[in-house]
């Protein structure tokens, strides 16, 4: 069970375990990370190490990313995510998050995106909205120029 805390070098085997099970394959070619409560550089790290395991075998992919239940995570993350996020750019074909209703999330989204140099993210309030635009990208001609 996650609890509302900071994870960090040094956590549980059962705690590694439960923060790997938050990230899964959605459907074909779709991973979705449901990200933790409160974010850390260790937190981040262990959901990029799972995306690379599970998308090991795709050639792109989609993510989406359910920050509903997170906070803004602190400059040293935001550090931590950016140079992950650099390191997948190429794999990745879409970013959905969802946000519910929270604006300083897609502030920051934006400059992440920006600073990855990737313009195909969508921002939603719920999953169905993030599906919908997600089956939209794919069927899109952006899509079919970069496949």
């Amino acid at each position: 069970m996650i609890e509302k805390k900071f994870y960090f070098e040094g956590s549980t085997l059962a705690e590694i375990q439960a923060i790997q099970k938050r990230t899964w394959i959605y459907q074909d070619q779709i991973i979705w990370v449901n990200e933790m409560p409160l974010i850390s550089p260790f937190s981040i790290n262990i959901n990029f190490d799972q995306m690379d395991i599970l998308s090991k075998d795709m050639e792109k992919y989609v993510l989406i990313i359910d920050l509903r239940n997170s906070v803004r995570p602190d400059a040293k993350t935001r550090k931590v995510i950016n140079e992950r996020f650099l390191q997948i750019k190429d794999q990745l074909l879409h970013c959905a998050y969802i946000t519910g209703k929270n604006n300083l999330a897609n502030t920051a989204i934006r400059f992440v995106m920006y600073g990855m140099e990737h313009s195909h993210y969508s921002v939603s309030k719920n999953e169905e909205e993030a599906l919908k635009r997600i089956s939209k990208f794919l069927k899109s001609p952006t899509y079919e120029v970069q496949s």
